[in-house]
């Protein structure tokens, strides 16, 4: 089977040459002509998505863009091994310079070496296609854009929140990252 092909039968019947059932028998249960038809693995994704699905393999199936990103574009995948979603980030074609390759090169692996509570661990990375990208976990509810934008934040909860992000920050601070 092909990833990322449909197959259907030919349009106007058998192969030229061939007898008008396929066969010769006359039944009409001859041989069918197939012929691979292109198709969009992603309905609604554009080319972007349809390029990293095949480098993802069966590890990863890539299910929609997330939104955000910045300079990188962001999709959720399920990881159907471990019967977990995550998230792929890839830095698109278009937003890459040399400069920009290396810094999301660097993030890749500063991301890898930081082992904290409060930063997503690196579950894997690759680049193919002239595509860079790398796995996290995918943590379900608001960002932090989707909270700060909302309702006001009860102190308590802006306190501690504020205290695991410092507690970050100090962390990779204090390795020299940032």
């Amino acid at each position: 089977a092909l990833r990322g092909v449909a197959w259907r039968s030919a349009a106007g019947g058998p192969a030229a040459g061939s007898p008008p059932d396929g066969d010769g028998t006359g039944t009409g249960r001859g041989t069918v002509v197939l012929a691979p038809v292109p198709v969009r693995i992603f309905p609604g994704m554009d080319t972007l998505a349809e390029r990293l699905q095949p480098l993802q393999g069966d590890r990863y199936r890539l299910t929609r863009e997330l939104p955000g990103g910045g300079m990188s574009r962001v999709f959720l995948a399920h990881e159907p091994a471990l019967k977990r979603d995550v998230v792929v980030k890839v830095l698109p074609p278009d937003l890459q310079t040399a400069r920009s390759r290396a810094r999301f090169a660097q993030e890749i692996e500063v991301t890898a070496r930081l082992q904290h509570p409060h930063i997503l661990p690196v579950l894997s990375s690759g680049a193919g296609d002239d595509l860079l990208w790398y796995v996290t976990p995918y943590v379900r509810g608001a960002s932090l854009r989707e909270r700060m934008a909302g309702e006001t934040v009860p102190l308590d909860e802006g306190l501690a929140l504020l205290a695991a992000l410092a507690g970050a920050l100090r962390f990779a601070h204090e390795r020299g990252e940032l």
